[in-house]
């Protein structure tokens, strides 16, 4: 019974160390490579959201379609998912204070992540950054939190 439960725990935990090896992975990338996969991303953006009906003139003219301003935005969507994938397994898991610990996890894995860009040559440590991941992961564990909140009263109401 004891290996079931370690290994639901290695299952539930997976998401968020897939993310944290992906975000380690961009860390390590060249310069050029990111720069290429953030020009991709925001034609991506551009070209989506077009197709949906806004001109892309307007697209281009925004303050968000400005590389620089792209790529700070893209924090935000890079630590969104980790901050649902922490406080889920501290939810079903552990039961106590899964924001509380899930903060502290993504706070962590951010701090790491901008001290390994301050000892890499071609990167550079940015508390604005820090600031940014701070956003995505709050997003993603404050909206988690609420909707399980939401379905176990809904779990409770409906038994």
């Amino acid at each position: 019974m004891k290996d079931i439960t370690c290994i639901k725990k290695i299952i539930i935990w997976l998401p968020a160390v897939i993310i944290i090896i992906m975000i380690f992975i961009l860390t390590f990338q060249s310069p050029e490579k990111t720069g290429t996969l953030s020009m991709e991303a925001q034609e991506a953006v551009v070209s989506t959201v077009s197709n949906v009906g806004v001109e892309r003139k307007k697209l281009i003219q925004c303050w968000w379609y400005d590389f620089n301003n792209f790529r700070r935005l893209a924090h935000i969507v890079e630590y969104f998912p980790l901050g649902i994938a922490v406080v889920i397994p501290f939810r079903i898991v552990y039961k106590k204070k899964p924001v509380r610990l899930s903060f502290l996890v993504c706070a962590l894995v951010s701090l790491i992540d901008q001290s390994l860009k301050g000892i890499l040559p071609t990167r550079e440590f940015d508390v604005k950054d820090m600031v940014l991941d701070l956003i995505g992961y709050a997003m993603g564990i404050l909206l988690t939190a609420i909707l399980i909140k939401i379905c176990s009263k809904r779990k409770i109401r409906d038994t």
